[in-house]
């Protein structure tokens, strides 16, 4: 059976602290973020990754969309990227038993990002499980699910450099 085409975004899929750490942040200007998405942190601010940030601060715990201007109440909750915290994402393409171990880039939009297998530019997450390894309901291959640690942090110091 093929894995269905659900690009949703990033959760957590376990951790080693018993809670995952969520911190709020103020959110920039001009942003849409959806539950899920990657973010970054720049100039004090949240704002949804591109496939070319080169560090994740988290992944967002709610969504939301600010205007053009922002004040003190325009913050999100954030997972922040720590090392014992495992997120779970779909692969835009093809996964295999090779995956798991491998650096690998983020990609995709508000809402649907995806864990791009296939691209090692930033290098920011480390693919460490398969969920058809586990889950009778996955299959190897096409849309499949993985977890993942992030890499690169900008919450955690010591994983912020490549």
């Amino acid at each position: 059976m093929a894995n269905t085409d659900i690009p949703n975004g990033f959760s957590v899929s376990s951790n080693q602290y018993g809670q995952a750490a969520v911190i709020h942040f103020p959110v920039a200007a001009s942003q849409t973020i959806a539950k899920g998405d990657a973010v970054i942190l720049a100039s004090g601010l949240v704002q949804i990754a591109v496939a070319t940030s080169p560090q994740l601060l988290g992944i967002a715990d709610a969504a939301i969309t600010t205007s053009g201007s922002v004040d003190r109440d325009d913050t999100v909750a954030v997972v922040v990227a720590l090392p014992g915290i495992v997120f779970e994402g779909q692969c835009s393409g093809d996964s295999t038993a090779a995956l798991v171990g491998t650096a690998c880039d983020i990609e995709g939009a508000t809402g649907v990002m995806e864990v791009n297998e296939n691209a090692t530019t930033e290098d920011v997450i480390q693919v460490v499980g398969l969920r058809s390894d586990e889950d009778p309901e996955y299959t190897l291959g096409t849309n499949d699910r993985v977890r993942f640690v992030v890499l690169r942090s900008q919450f955690y110091p010591a994983l912020a450099a490549k």
